[in-house]
């Protein structure tokens, strides 16, 4: 049975599998299969790809599952029942949820697994894929393929994991579930060397150099992701707040720049705008400002950024509506004070302008299916 969510928008979460294995040595395992299945399901967001598969889907990222287990008070490897399973779906916002099983030993592998609907509940028989511990990549592969058969889903050709070497990806999962950051660093470090192309691990590395602010390292691992790699706007995004930085500001921009070519975030409209007003081109940075501020019209730190423009271009009068809009909202803003004096007294001055360090491509994501998902109701109610 191809389920009805199949040809409409779909979210898609797909849940750590269970050991039931004999010890703890495979906990890894349960991890391992739900990124493995994960990257078979994620693809591109180029209009080229939308039309090719004719699908608007987006696999709920590890982070926003952990989010919601968290959310519950539940440790992030617990297990669950069938129905704390479906809550976390519904706070996931999930329409098809996977959940599986494994058990076996380091000689002999199975992997179980189902897919139900949420929203118009069904659950398929599980699929099975048995074998050497050795082959675990290539059983992901097939549990995938088939998984994506009984849910109508496109997956991706050839190896979901992004690396053929089993031990690199071994590493990049324990280095996903390890803490504190300098021992996932440890793991994802190893990782590449042992597959210098896996580019998970790569990103993995760049966003914690980014969070320890060693940009110069943070910028050269997050530069080797490609376009089709499932993080790559999140990457470009980290990559140019790096390069602001490091005061490489063009730089800054073309990274920016592949984001909001592609998603139109307004955090990333309104970096850009703060680093084209840095290299003083003024219509590009006026533009973005003004994106960014269209889309979250109450968020001071893009009316400010806006002020900050009209105060460097001598345009004093809206300058002075701006940062009196600012101060307006936010009135102890420090910086929104001394620059509305500067405004009223006419005098160009440069104030340090506001970054956002969020990313939120998820939201986004989430927000569009909705929307999809709302627009497919309302051409049924008509039929």
């Amino acid at each position: 049975m191809l389920f009805s969510a199949s040809a409409a928008a779909q979210a898609i979460l797909i849940l750590p599998f269970e050991n039931h294995s004999r010890g703890s040595a495979l906990d890894w395992v349960g991890e391992s299969a739900a990124e493995g299945l994960a990257a078979h399901w994620r693809f591109s967001e180029t209009s080229a790809a939308r039309a090719i598969t004719g699908e608007l889907r987006y696999v709920i990222r590890r982070e926003e599952r952990v989010a919601a287990f968290d959310q519950l008070g539940l440790p992030p490897s617990v297990s669950l029942s069938h129905a704390t399973a479906i809550k976390i779906g519904e706070i996931t916002g999930a329409d098809l949820l996977i959940f599986g099983s494994f058990e076996g030993d380091a000689d002999h592998l199975t992997l179980s697994a189902q897919v139900l609907e949420m929203r118009h509940p069904h659950l398929e028989p599980p699929s099975k894929q048995s074998g050497p511990l050795a082959d675990l990549l290539a059983m992901q592969d097939r549990l995938a393929a088939d998984l994506a058969a009984k849910a109508g889903i496109s997956a991706s050709p050839g190896t979901g994991a992004g690396t053929a070497t089993l031990e690199a990806w071994e590493l990049y999962i324990r280095g996903l579930t390890a803490g504190p950051s300098p021992q996932q660093f440890k793991y994802f470090l190893e990782a590449t060397r042992l597959d210098p192309a896996f580019l998970a691990p790569a990103f993995q590395l760049g966003r914690i150099s980014f969070q320890s602010r060693e940009y110069s390292d943070a910028v050269k691992w997050l530069e080797k992701l490609a376009p089709e790699s499932p993080n790559y706007l999140e990457a470009r995004f980290l990559e140019g707040l790096a390069d602001y930085h490091l005061r490489q500001y063009e730089r800054a921009e073309g990274a920016f720049l592949a984001v909001t070519a592609t998603i139109p975030l307004n955090e990333a409209f309104n970096n850009l705008g703060v680093v084209q007003m840095r290299e003083r081109k003024r219509p590009a940075a006026l533009e973005n400002l003004e994106k960014a501020l269209e889309g979250d019209p109450n968020d001071t730190d893009y009316a400010y950024n806006l002020a900050c423009y009209y105060l460097r271009a001598g345009d004093f009068a809206q300058a002075t509506r701006r940062f009196r809009e600012v101060l307006a909202k936010k009135p102890l803003d420090p910086d929104a004070k001394l620059a509305l004096a500067d405004a009223v007294a006419e005098r160009v001055s440069e104030f340090p302008e506001r970054l956002k360090y969020n990313f939120e491509e998820a939201k986004f994501r989430q927000l569009r299916l909705a929307l999809a998902r709302a627009s497919r109701e309302k051409d049924n109610d008509k039929k």
